[in-house]
């Protein structure tokens, strides 16, 4: 009776089956999510103890090599630990010793000239003392100037004046710089006692010590890549890294409209801003959490609609039988040619309550206009449909590359064995897809955790909403928000915004790497060779 009842089912008892197995399957990997998450949170510590051995271990070494070249050195060695290129010019290379010399001399005097880097430092003031006010400010507290200005009626008024001499930005930034120059002396200083030592050791063997020409056509030749790259590391240490780590360290200041030059200096406040952020301030706090769901949700559906539907648009347009392929190509990539904030601008016009399209809707009798950007869900919705239309051309892109590179007879064997087109694609067409686009997937999702152009030409934002003081929109992101909270608002809120910037960096960097950890491109590595 119960094999008869199973029977009349039919296929109901396989479907409840699948479901079951389904929920099982993602439970499995939700844990192991977790589990991924936790490791890589154990692994943050581990890292960072490796990082503090290595570099424990890296400063015994020089301080034993340091002492150790002294102790065995010779009287022309051992003056190069005060003067840096005089093992140079005594064991034969004059000029390159001179050039040491010359480069440590302006060292010296750049960190003693009046406006030098000494002056700078002695004005970032992170372990100095506090102010009357309890504050750390950086730069000096200013002058004060009296002017006696004389009336044209003979009377003598006097003016009194404060400015200060020190304006914040620079001192921190030239404070950067010159812990940065300081740094590539100290290398500099250490390969020059390190080549002094090796000279006289050469010397002592018999060994050949390059002439500067010799020196010269090696960095020509051999060491080119180094001659190179010099030019492009000093640029990105310029106009990256320095501003980099200036911005990093506006997040432990109060730096904002109303305190930051030239009309006020800012402080150290160590990590009071983070602590805004995360419950000192319960107006920012709520409002970072908002932001942070739906940045994270945005990434989600932006990722994957655009991922899936540019699949499918491959898939179809190289499907057999299909005509007009390149039409259809040609007609999608046009949009990839149009720049971005021409599209979003114009799409934005076009949806306007006053637009358009609704205005040809109203016309027809079909719908009232309605503005779809200040309501939170019908905002969310139109900015996840338009990036679609954006984004899934590049997706088709790459797709179709890989659909015309896969074995075709995979798909012939597959259908010998009675594989359906279902199959197929599940079990052949996606995980040759995954495995390819398994980074450029990731660097699609961390790109629209910072996706800036679609939510800043669409809602702007918006709509906006005030909550305990503090001022959001319903769509915006960390990005765009850091943007309001600096450029786009009235506060200029400098310290907020780095702090923020900072997060942003932190949760891109670690979804990254768990995600790679887990793609099929780093776990099946050898099975597509």
């Amino acid at each position: 009776m119960k094999e008869q009842n199973v029977k009349k089912l039919g296929f109901f008892p396989w479907i409840g089956q699948s479901i079951l197995d389904s929920i099982i399957k993602f439970g499995k990997w939700l844990l192991d999510f977790l589990w991924t998450i936790i490791k890589a949170f154990i692994n943050i510590f581990v890292f960072a103890y490796k990082i503090i051995v290595k570099v424990g271990k890296a400063i015994g070494l020089w301080f034993y090599n340091y002492v150790n070249r002294f102790i065995k050195g010779n009287f022309k060695t051992r003056l190069s630990y005060l003067f840096v290129g005089f093992g140079h010019i005594t064991n034969g290379q004059v000029v390159k010793g001179v050039v040491l010399l010359i480069l440590e001399a302006l060292f010296i005097v750049f960190m003693v000239l009046p406006q030098g880097g000494a002056y700078w430092l002695s004005q970032i003031n992170i372990f100095g003392q506090t102010g009357g006010d309890g504050m750390r400010w950086i730069g000096d507290i200013g002058t004060t100037y009296n002017y006696v200005v004389i009336s044209k009626f003979g009377e003598v008024l006097i003016t009194k004046t404060t400015g200060f001499a020190s304006n914040s930005m620079l001192v921190m930034l030239y404070s950067i710089a010159t812990l940065l120059i300081i740094a590539a002396f100290f290398a500099l200083y250490t390969y020059g006692i390190s080549a002094a030592y090796s000279l006289q050791k050469k010397k002592e063997e018999g060994g050949h010590i390059a002439s500067f020409k010799e020196e010269t056509h090696a960095l020509l030749d051999r060491r080119f890549h180094a001659t190179v790259l010099s030019l492009p590391t000093l640029t990105i240490l310029t106009f990256t890294i320095l501003p980099l780590i200036f911005m990093i360290l506006l997040a432990f200041t109060n730096a904002s409209l109303f305190y930051f030059p030239p009309s006020r200096r800012f402080a150290w406040t160590g990590l009071d801003t983070f602590g805004q952020l995360f419950g000192g301030n319960a107006g920012y706090s709520f409002a970072i959490g908002e932001i942070f769901k739906w940045t994270i949700l945005w990434a989600v559906l932006a990722t994957f609609t655009n991922y899936i539907g540019g699949m499918i648009l491959a898939l179809l347009i190289n499907k057999k039988g299909i005509k007009f392929k390149k039409i259809w190509r040609t007609l999608f990539i046009i949009s990839i040619a149009i720049p971005q904030f021409i599209s979003l601008s114009m799409m934005a016009k076009f949806l306007a309550k006053d637009g358009p399209i609704f205005n040809a809707l109203d016309a027809l009798g079909w719908m009232k206009p309605i503005n779809i950007f200040n309501d939170t869900r019908s905002a969310r919705t139109s900015v996840v449909l338009i990036n679609m239309w954006i984004g899934m051309p590049y997706t088709m892109l790459i797709t179709s590359g890989i659909l015309m590179n896969i074995p075709a007879d995979l798909y012939e064997s597959a259908r010998i064995d009675g594989a359906g087109p279902v199959t197929q694609f599940f079990k052949i067409t996606l995980p040759y897809m995954l495995f390819v686009t398994g980074p450029y997937l990731i660097t699609q999702f961390i790109g629209n955790i910072n996706n800036f152009n679609v939510i800043f030409f669409l809602t702007g934002g918006g709509p906006d909403i005030t909550t305990r003081g503090i001022t959001y929109g319903r769509t915006d992101l960390l990005i765009t928000w850091l943007y309001d909270l600096t450029l786009g608002g009235s506060k200029q809120e400098y310290a907020i915004g780095s702090a923020i910037g900072i997060i942003v960096f932190l949760i891109s960097a670690f979804i990254s790497l768990v995600m790679y950890s887990k793609s099929s491109a780093n776990v099946n590595e050898d099975e597509f060779q």
